[in-house]
């Protein structure tokens, strides 16, 4: 005995119904039998030496309409068998198996045929109509796909500017209320506009994969072109055109450049024409830019260079600190030369100097360091002490740098005793223009 809900022969559920299948033995014979529970050719389940067998569907769905069987057998005898009929009421929508079609295209004066295709059980009523008057005769017909599936025709003839535009059909089949669909006809021209056009974010160093939807035909097959171009450059390349399949398209774009941008345009085409606009869309194959990687090396020779500029520019000022500040703690002074070529005088021998903050300088050889900076040490010094002016206006003219100058200063050398500008001990030639 085979059942459905513990019902045979032909059994009816609501979609979404659970719904158990059961098959019983009156004897399993000797060898015991091998039960299987089928949906025409699967199986759904198998029992070994018993005299039962089930199978439960949790919610039964429209397209699991059908019959279901049970086959016994013990590899002695002939199986037997038992079926049971399942039909699941549910209401109306669009067949997904059947691409579907709510635009059509036709010429003034042409015939064009519209249609519907629908699950539905149990069979419906179709009802056309249309919001405007017109010369068509909207009776209709309809014929069944499947058990399950059923298709509504109009047929429209010698069509008018006045038959153009949408109509509508009403699907009944008395499960959760009617459902009505709008089908448009419109003149036949150029294709629309594709939509969704996008890449898919699984590019590779030298390919790039893209899809789109496409749009109404315009009432002719309608193909698509897909052109790119690398990003700063003006030329647009042709790399391939595509047939419409009805249904989202993909297409893998190869002979691409690693790392390199690129801008893909794509456009449908038909006998009427072209569609209205290009759609774009920008995206990347996989790897390093390469001008990234020609830039790389020149950015980090100059960053180079110019550090070690600077560098060597802060390490010269910070010896020169150094330098002068080691002179001023020892003790150097200038002394006024009549023939204008005064020089730093220091006593030759090694001296000690102060040991703060001058670790690496403890002895210095005057003569010896600093021979090369007398000259510009003496200008610098020079310039500096100009403020203190010879007073002694016996003094001969040619004895003096300070050329010129009769009038009585307005201090006396006491007045500057507290200078760091002192004699470290060498003999003046010209006591008179000495510096203490």
């Amino acid at each position: 005995m085979m059942t459905a809900n513990s019902r045979s022969g032909s059994v009816t559920v609501n979609e979404s119904d659970p719904v158990t299948f059961k098959c019983e033995l009156d004897d399993a014979g000797n060898p015991r039998s091998v039960i299987r529970l089928m949906n025409r050719s699967e199986e759904l389940t198998r029992s070994d030496n018993s005299l039962t067998a089930t199978y439960r569907l949790g919610s039964a769905d429209c397209r699991q309409r059908g019959n279901y069987s049970c086959t016994a057998t013990n590899n002695t005898m002939e199986p037997v068998s038992q079926t049971v009929e399942l039909l699941v009421k549910c209401s109306t929508r669009l067949d997904e198996t059947v691409a579907p079609q709510l635009t059509y295209a036709a010429t003034l004066g042409g015939n064009v045929t519209v249609s519907v295709t629908v699950l539905t059980y149990p069979l419906p009523t179709f009802t056309w109509s249309r919001s405007v008057s017109t010369s068509q005769d909207l009776t209709g017909s309809s014929s069944p796909v499947s058990d399950i599936s059923v298709t509504a025709r109009l047929h429209l003839t010698n069509l008018q500017q006045q038959d153009f535009g949408n109509y509508c059909v009403t699907v009944d089949n008395g499960v959760g209320g009617s459902l009505t669909y709008t089908i448009s006809v419109v003149s036949a021209g150029p294709p629309q506009t594709p939509t969704q056009f996008r890449d898919l974010d699984n590019a590779t160093k030298s390919s790039i994969w893209l899809s789109w939807l496409p749009g109404f035909n315009g009432g002719h097959p309608q193909t698509f072109l897909i052109e790119y171009r690398q990003f700063g450059t003006r030329t647009w390349i042709v790399y391939n055109s595509y047939d419409d399949t009805g249904e989202m398209m993909v297409a893998d774009v190869t002979g691409l450049i690693s790392g390199e941008i690129y801008i893909f345009r794509i456009q449908a085409r038909n006998d009427n024409g072209d569609s209205e606009r290009y759609v774009f869309v920008e995206t990347v194959t996989a790897g390093d830019q390469p001008n990234q990687q020609k830039l790389e090396p020149s950015c980090i020779s100059t960053g180079v260079t110019a550090g070690a500029a600077v560098g060597g520019i802060l390490f010269t000022l910070l010896i020169e600190g150094i330098v002068m500040m080691a002179l001023y703690k020892n003790g150097y002074c200038l002394r006024n030369n009549p023939k204008g070529t005064g020089a730093l005088k220091r006593n030759p021998e090694t001296v000690e100097m102060d040991n703060r903050d001058y670790s690496s300088l403890d002895q210095i050889s005057a003569p010896d360091q600093y021979s090369n900076l007398e000259e510009e040490l003496e200008k610098q010094q020079y310039t500096q002490l100009k403020i203190y002016e010879n007073t002694k206006a016996e003094a001969a003219a040619d004895t003096s740098t300070y050329k010129g100058v009769t009038e009585t200063p307005p201090v006396t050398y006491e007045s500057i005793m507290t200078s760091p500008y002192q004699n470290t001990g060498a003999q003046s030639q010209d006591p008179g223009n000495e510096i203490h």
